[in-house]
């Protein structure tokens, strides 16, 4: 997806979105695509000067998620949000918060998966439904024959802690009454973050150096002094998801916390490949399903709104369309940046190989009389190792290889390094792939020479083993309790439990 094969045209309908009414932008764009498809359009080959009946078809829409309800009549909100499961949807009303959850994960594990009979680190319940089975197109077809489409925070708070309370589970975290009631004293939970915590994982953020091209500059994003990360774009969080939260939560979260968001980060990393294999599709479904399942067991329900569970149906989405370049809305955001004229970070390039990583301290340009050139890279090498989540890290204060500081340009790949709150010397390794470079698995480069590495996240799957039979730890007793003045004493909330209140949710 380039620009200059891109017609862009923009709806800007003003302060709110078209809603129902989108039905009047999309009728002339249908009559259109009807005409395309039953009749075709008579069109020109340059290259034999003749013409020809041209057919086209709408193969897949990009939108956001509010969007994709617009489009497709489908609700994403309420209690069947996802267009995935469908009717199956499993969802529950938090009576405390007044909005929906979408969890029960366990489901798409096997039948003899030991998180199933998993009652206490869950819902308090043994999990024995089959995964919800994904429309046909001919099912849809029959459902829709005949119907007359008209278009036409934080989430550990006091309700969320009652919410608990009224499900029976994680008595830990219950909130507990003082003074006769007038106060609430509340637990802190697994993942709530200290001061220091909270600086560290800011740090990380605001000092990584990130290749140019790849995102925007998301230092400027982060506040350290009030630790905060706030006016980043939706395609700087998809970098921060793949290359730097890694880090951050390694740094400052405790790893029963830290392990499945790292999960998660190699996931949608190696979900977004630019080539991706078939084979790897039932790892990476199989991974999903996990992680999702070990974040039930620490984040409290109000956590897991409809786009928390969307990840689950990714993998599937992959092998119906492909990989998710020629799907997704960065090009077009990005196209978008062009046009407003963004200026884009510039950092240090470095490199990286197989059994080397360092940064380029000199760029050398071999020439043979005008008969032959080459580009050679002089470079500084450093010690490797790997921690125990997988991640791979260098030691700037330790060289190594210092009798061998050049190597061609051709043999390396760039990558970035984050360095380590901890330990100033030691810092992460990113791989990134730029985006014009697609790697089409050639045994040969066309010198013939065979370059050091393989590509950037060219395994699926890099994770450390962790312990699964350990019991999940909920509250933390190195953080004060929170207390608060107890509002619902001597107050009954009234809570509506019809269809038009669960229409009516908002997700955050």
């Amino acid at each position: 997806m380039k620009a200059e094969y891109s017609m862009l045209s923009l709806l800007i309908p003003g302060p709110q979105s078209p809603g129902n009414n989108i039905d009047v932008y999309l009728q002339p764009l249908i009559e259109e695509l009807k005409v395309l498809w039953d009749l075709g359009v008579e069109t020109c080959d340059a290259s034999v000067k003749q013409t020809f009946q041209m057919r086209a078809s709408l193969l897949w829409t990009i939108s956001d998620f509010p969007g994709y309800a617009m489009l497709s009549g489908w609700s994403t909100k309420g209690k069947l949000a996802c267009p995935g499961c469908n009717y199956n949807t499993n969802s529950t009303y938090l009576k405390h918060s007044r909005k929906m959850c979408y969890m029960g994960h366990r489901a798409f594990l096997p039948m003899d998966h030991k998180y199933r009979s998993n009652a206490r680190d869950f819902n308090g319940r043994t999990e024995n439904r089959p995964p919800p089975e994904l429309l046909k197109g001919e099912d849809i077809f029959d459902l829709l024959e005949g119907f007359n489409n008209a278009f036409g925070k934080t989430k550990d708070y006091e309700k969320a802690r009652l919410d608990l309370q009224d499900m029976g589970i994680r008595k830990k975290l219950h909130p507990k009454e003082l003074d006769q009631g007038k106060k609430i004293v509340f637990a802190k939970a697994c993942f709530s973050m200290t001061t220091k915590e909270k600086t560290t994982f800011c740090y990380v953020l605001k000092k990584a150096k990130i290749p140019d091209g790849c995102a925007s500059n998301i230092s400027k994003c982060v506040q350290l002094a009030e630790r905060k990360v706030s006016g980043y774009k939706s395609h700087d969080a998809h970098f921060m998801l793949h290359y730097l939260l890694q880090v951050a939560v390694r740094s400052a979260m405790s790893n029963q916390v830290a392990h499945p968001l790292i999960r998660l980060c190699s996931f949608f990393r190696c979900l977004c490949q630019k080539v991706i294999e078939v084979a790897d599709l039932d790892i990476l479904q199989t991974e999903i399903v996990e992680t999702l399942c070990r974040l039930e067991t620490i984040f409290p329900p109000s956590f897991f709104d409809i786009m928390v569970h969307l990840p689950i149906h990714l993998v599937n989405e992959v092998r119906l369309g492909g990989p998710v370049q020629f799907r997704w809305m960065y090009f077009t955001e990005r196209y978008l940046g062009k046009l407003k004229s963004y200026v884009r970070n510039k950092s240090r390039p470095e490199v990286q190989s197989i059994a080397y990583y360092g940064s380029i301290t000199e760029i050398v340009e071999v020439d043979y009389y005008g008969m032959l050139k080459f580009v050679l890279f002089r470079c500084d090498w450093f010690e490797v190792e790997e921690d125990k989540f997988g991640l791979t890290c260098v030691y700037f204060n330790k060289r190594c290889y210092m009798d061998d500081p050049f190597v061609l340009a051709s043999q390396v790949h760039q990558c970035f390094y984050i360095q380590d709150p901890s330990n100033p010397n030691r810092h992460y390794v990113m791989k990134s792939i730029p985006r014009e470079f697609f790697n089409l698995n050639e045994q040969s480069t066309s010198n013939g020479q065979q370059p050091y590495q393989c590509d950037p996240s060219d395994h699926p799957i890099n994770l450390a083993v962790s312990d699964e039979t350990r019991e999940v730890e909920f509250d933390r007793n190195d953080i004060p309790p929170t207390i608060i003045v107890n509002s619902l004493r001597g107050s009954d909330e009234k809570e509506s439990d019809d269809d038009s209140s669960f229409d009516e949710t908002h997700l955050d």
